[in-house]
């Protein structure tokens, strides 16, 4: 019997950390614990150790369990990771047999357009192309340079938790599997294409969709942890869907935005619609919910700290009166975009102005507004495609808590904007195990997340900053269109859109 004082936990596996934390079914935090990892960069390639992500998950979940407090049972854990990471493991056992590929490395990209070219069909029916990071190019580069064993299998990063927690072999999810190519429309992995690119079908693991209860706690995991045997573990998300989560943009129409060193979109619809673009894709909702479209581009807070030394996206402020006289910034750092346009072209910009503010203030002002445009752009992107953005918004992210720059986003978009008071993934992630073992329908998961986001804060527009904000708008989109890196179509949409 599950009772309104048992606890939630949802594990977070970043890139530079590992994140736990426990929650009671109101969404109150009970304990919280994260341990650092580390990386091995050489080039193109991305790495880190498995074994590690494993001794840090277990010392967070020690730490966590031993602080809940008395008469609050553990009633289920998920697990979220980062998206496209690749592991090599023995298939009895979990083991790791390599270093971990991570999800930005690239050192498959000669192999990319070949699995785009077999794949086509699958891949123009999901919505996306595959892309260098994405795992399945990787899966192929391991064929070609050191094919798996009878006895090893590919699996995803939450699949090691996962794994360890059971003590034995247990399903990945859609979620996790996505960009290694499993087919969401058919609920398979599309084994011609794997067969035409050399991958054996024995080398997948089986795949559920997020929210399903794929085993429960073994005893050397609960030795190690200080988790229950039999406590549920439950099948989980990505880390951006995880955030979607805790943020509570489950409902159709809904969007969370987070902008951190970048900005991601992720939103939720009863349908899925086609981006030739390649801009947008979609993972598939818990509990037939749907689909939780989304895009991420490759501006965001990073400016302020690559361009502004020492600086922090909290550190300075938006002066609302400044805002006619600053300049127009696409503030792209390095090369290539892919979220709301698609274009490897893509460099900054800064319009009528020969050089930028040496003042940290002026050029702080830039970059906000350049952001809060070009969210506004990414809007206009997916309603442009056909998602409905009419639902409740949200913010999270390290760059919605200087209270200055979301009021401008909130004004650039002319909408009220919602602060959860806790979008940890490792939060959405509490929730969605609280979902799998109490949720039976899409309406249940509804509820459950309603029940347990709560809200630090909104945001309204302030609508005294329209006339300042549209003109600057137009002119970015007018922009975009003239170096040809958005689409007639879409420029169209955004102007027609500010009338």
């Amino acid at each position: 019997m599950v009772s309104d004082a048992t606890a939630w936990i949802g594990i977070d596996l970043g890139t530079q950390s590992v994140k736990v934390s426990a929650i009671d079914s109101d969404g109150a935090p009970l304990a919280h614990a994260t341990k650092p990892l580390s990386s091995m960069r050489n080039g193109a390639h991305h790495e880190q150790s498995a074994e590690d992500w494993w001794s840090a998950t277990a010392a967070c979940l020690r730490e966590v369990v031993s602080a809940l407090p008395a008469g609050h049972p553990v009633g289920g854990i998920a697990t979220c990771a980062t998206s496209g990471t690749l592991v090599v493991a023995h298939r009895h056992d979990g083991t790791v047999t390599t270093p971990a590929i991570m999800y930005d490395d690239r050192r498959a990209a000669d192999f990319t357009e070949e699995v785009n070219v077999v794949g086509r069909e699958v891949w123009s029916r999901l919505g996306y192309l595959m892309q260098d990071s994405w795992a399945l190019p990787a899966m192929v580069w391991r064929q070609h340079t050191n094919p798996l064993s009878s006895s090893e299998i590919f699996l995803t990063q939450a699949d090691v938790i996962s794994w360890r927690l059971a003590g034995k072999p247990v399903a990945s999810d859609t979620s996790h599997t996505l960009k290694s190519g499993f087919d969401l429309d058919h609920g398979r992995w599309p084994e011609e294409v794997f067969s035409a690119l050399g991958i054996p079908a024995s080398s997948v693991n089986t795949v559920v969709e997020p929210g399903t209860v794929i085993g429960v706690v073994g005893a050397m995991a609960a030795e190690g942890t200080g988790l229950a045997v039999g406590t549920p573990i439950v099948a989980g998300m990505t880390d951006g869907s995880a955030a979607q989560i805790a943020a509570g943009a489950v409902a159709p129409g809904s969007w969370n935005s987070v902008l951190g060193t970048t900005l991601v979109l992720k939103g939720s619809s009863a349908t899925r619609q086609e981006d030739p673009t390649g801009a947008i894709y979609c993972h598939l909702a818990p509990f037939g919910s749907g689909w939780w479209p989304g895009g991420a581009s490759n501006i965001g807070a990073r400016a302020i700290t690559e361009e502004l030394s020492g600086a922090t996206p909290h550190d300075l402020q938006i002066i609302p009166e400044k805002l006619k006289d600053t300049a127009v910034s696409y503030p792209l750092i390095g090369t290539g975009e892919r979220f709301p346009f698609v274009s490897a072209e893509a460099t900054g910009f800064t319009l009528g102005k020969d050089t930028t503010p040496t003042d940290p203030q002026g050029r702080f002002m830039e970059i906000a507004l350049g952001v809060a445009l070009i969210e506004r752009l990414a809007f206009d992107a997916v309603e442009h495609a056909g998602y409905p953005v009419n639902g409740a918004l949200s913010f999270t992210g390290g760059g919605s808590t200087n209270p200055t720059w979301r009021q401008l986003r909130a004004t650039a978009l002319s909408r009220e904007v919602r602060i959860p008071r806790n979008s940890e993934g490792s939060v959405g992630m509490a929730i969605l195990a609280r979902a799998g073992v109490e949720a039976r329908s899409s309406e249940d998961f509804g509820h459950i997340v309603e029940e347990m986001v709560n809200l630090e804060d909104t945001v309204t527009p302030d609508l005294t900053l329209q006339d300042v904000l549209q003109p600057k708008y137009l002119l970015l989109i007018d922009e975009l269109d003239r170096r040809g890196w958005i689409g007639t179509a879409l420029a169209q949409f955004a102007r027609e859109n500010t009338r």
